[in-house]
């Protein structure tokens, strides 16, 4: 057979054009003893040929999908393949924090391995590698965004076992851009821990239940999402969405002297929503809005069990257009010493149905 070899043998069968002739179990297990001295017809070796083959590539077919789900090539002379994807799915455990770096127009999500020389594309590219590659041990890792641009959208979905940061510079926070055209930019939920850092948000959608909102960051289902020299740009929705058990909260890299700070660049129905056991957290931050901005619901919102607080020496520079503030439902902001005007805007803040401000 022109071309034939043991190698592309594999995945095929003995006698596929031929007749077979199973023997039973019995005779089997006696082996050719049971022909006597008779020899096996052509049918028995067909039989037996093929069952030998259907071994062998029932375990070539486990090997193959290791191989090549591991994104190797199978190959005749390689003996190493198999190791390498076994090698390939075992997780780095960290003894300090770990770099990945992402660059929007120089990066490939297929080729990459997170390293300066060959960067993803992707920041959520690299969260994916992070969390099937990576024993955290208690460190994290850090998602530096190598060039000036405008990344697509990620998020974190699960407990990592360690912070994840997202960060390109936390002096030239607009250089670096987070943006979605149909949703969230930044979501974290699944008890994850997300830090980011010198990022801008923007993001658009269609504001209906459920549906892809223009949200700038969203944290939920016990998230916490921590903040260093972010800047929020224009967002069909909100700027923040804080929900069922999510945190926002200052990323305190100094430790407790450090003044949390972020800027304003863009309008939004809200600056910020805490709904349904939320907790968005301002105190002592430093907020500046870079010029006069119209929030056409509110500036603050607080509703349905979500808790606001902006105490301690939190300041909010320059002026808005619209409420600023509705705290309802046993929603709560807690402003204490800081006043009913912490919040910009030209029209009075509003508490209803069982809403709480303490002033």
């Amino acid at each position: 057979m022109s071309g034939s070899s043991w190698w592309n043998r594999f995945g095929q069968e003995w006698a596929t054009q031929g007749v077979t002739d199973d023997p039973t179990n019995a005779q089997a297990d006696a082996g050719w003893a049971f022909i006597g001295q008779a020899p096996p017809t052509v049918e028995q070796f067909n039989s037996m040929f093929q069952w030998n083959d259907d071994k062998d590539n029932w375990l070539y077919g486990q090997i193959a999908n290791v191989i090549t789900d591991g994104g190797l090539a199978l190959s005749e002379t390689d003996l190493t393949l198999l190791l390498q994807a076994l090698n390939k799915r075992q997780k780095v455990k960290l003894a300090t924090n770990l770099t990945l770096f992402v660059d929007a127009l120089n990066g490939n999500d297929t080729t990459a391995d997170g390293s300066s020389g060959l960067p993803f594309r992707t920041v959520q590219a690299a969260i994916t590698y992070a969390y099937g590659h990576v024993d955290p041990a208690g460190n994290g890792v850090i998602i530096q965004l190598k060039t000036p641009a405008t990344y697509e959208p990620f998020s974190t979905d699960r407990n990592f076992g360690g912070p994840i940061f997202v960060q390109g510079d936390i002096l030239n926070s607009r250089s670096y851009i987070i943006k979605n055209t149909n949703g969230t930019a930044v979501a974290a939920s699944g008890a994850s821990s997300l830090v980011i850092r010198g990022l801008s948000l923007e993001a658009s959608g269609t504001d209906i239940a459920y549906g892809p909102a223009g949200v700038g960051c969203w944290a939920g289902s016990g998230a916490y999402l921590l903040y260093e020299n972010i800047a929020f740009g224009p967002c069909s929705n909100r700027h923040m969405w804080i929900s069922t058990g999510g945190n926002f909260y200052p990323y305190m890299r100094l430790g407790p002297t450090q003044i949390p700070t972020y800027s304003l660049y863009g309008n939004a129905p809200q600056h910020m929503l805490a709904v349904n056991a939320g907790n968005i957290t301002i105190v002592n931050a430093n907020i500046t809005l870079t010029t006069t901005l119209t929030f056409s619901s509110a500036f603050a919102q607080a509703d349905s069990g979500g808790y606001i607080q902006g105490w301690g020496s939190t300041t909010i520079t320059q002026t808005a257009v619209g409420t600023r503030y509705i705290v309802s439902n046993n929603g709560v902001i807690n402003n204490s010493g800081k006043g009913v005007n912490l919040f910009p805007g030209t029209i009075a803040g509003v508490t209803q149905t069982g809403g709480q401000y303490d002033a």
